[in-house]
């Protein structure tokens, strides 16, 4: 079995309708996205081709970001997350392992 995921940065949808009627959280959402706007669900479109076909077989386990820029900031705070979750299972903490 294969489990792969697709984050995408900011998409315009009905859901994101009201951010994006409001110019200044419109432009703060879009510079925060790699490429400085936001995108369409048919630009997700690829990935999910991608994920879904007899070329990504071997590819499991994975995040594809589309769209989005990794900051620092954002990786250490999935980091330290996934530290502690891990500690807890291992039970790296000094007590028996546990699930998180």
């Amino acid at each position: 079995m294969r489990v792969n995921a697709i984050a995408p940065g900011v998409v315009e949808t009905p859901l994101t309708a009201q951010i994006k009627d409001n110019p200044g959280w419109y432009d703060a959402y879009a510079a925060k996205s790699a490429l400085g706007r936001w995108s369409s669900p048919s630009e997700l479109a690829g990935a999910v081709v991608y994920l879904a076909s007899d070329a990504s077989t071997f590819v499991t386990g994975s995040v594809l970001a589309v769209g989005r820029r990794l900051d620092g900031r954002r990786r250490a705070v999935h980091a330290a997350v996934l530290s502690d979750r891990v500690g807890r299972v291992r039970g790296v903490d000094g007590g028996p392992g546990r699930r998180p």
